[in-house]
């Protein structure tokens, strides 16, 4: 699943970088859009006693993997606590 072009500059979250705020909104973010395995990434992060091990091994890549062709999930460049697509430079 690859998320459409419209996705292109969207924010995930803002205004902060701690690993449960991340969590809450990358969870919102993929349960706004239908993401089918998404009861079972809510379920996983209530059992996970490391927030951050799977905000950054398992949310991060799965963000990644459905960002629209030719973005990247991340911080923006010019603001660290923007987090969505952003455009791959170069």
């Amino acid at each position: 699943m690859k998320l459409s072009d419209e996705y292109r500059g969207f924010v995930v979250s803002q205004g902060t970088l701690r690993p449960v705020d991340l969590v809450e909104s990358i969870l919102d973010f993929l349960d706004s859009i239908g993401y089918p395995e998404i009861w079972s990434l809510r379920e996983q992060a209530l059992e996970e006693e490391d927030l951050t091990y799977f905000l950054n091994e398992d949310l991060w890549d799965l963000m990644n993997e459905i960002a629209p062709e030719g973005t990247y999930f991340g911080s923006h460049e010019g603001d660290g606590s923007l987090i969505g697509f952003w455009e791959v430079e170069g």
